[in-house]
């Protein structure tokens, strides 16, 4: 994804907080990656207050089509 300069404007959408790293959490955040995605979102972002948080993102990572950003201690 390029990313300033002559490129398009990117789509950034906000996934909600995770509220946890197991199954549920995991089901939670792959639902509303797939709704952003059709929505048009380009980028997903997660807050995480931790990099232990963002950890989720990795398991995500192979059921999103798009790039996962993770914004740590960010808020």
């Amino acid at each position: 994804m390029r990313l300033g300069g002559g490129a398009p404007v990117a789509v950034e959408a906000a996934l909600g907080a995770a509220t946890g790293r197991d199954r549920a959490a995991l089901d939670a955040l792959r639902a509303e990656a797939a709704a952003l995605e059709r929505a048009g979102a380009d980028l997903l972002r997660l807050d995480c207050a931790s990099p232990a948080d963002a950890e989720i993102l990795r398991l995500l990572a192979p059921s999103c089509a798009l790039p996962l950003l993770a914004d740590i201690g960010g808020g």
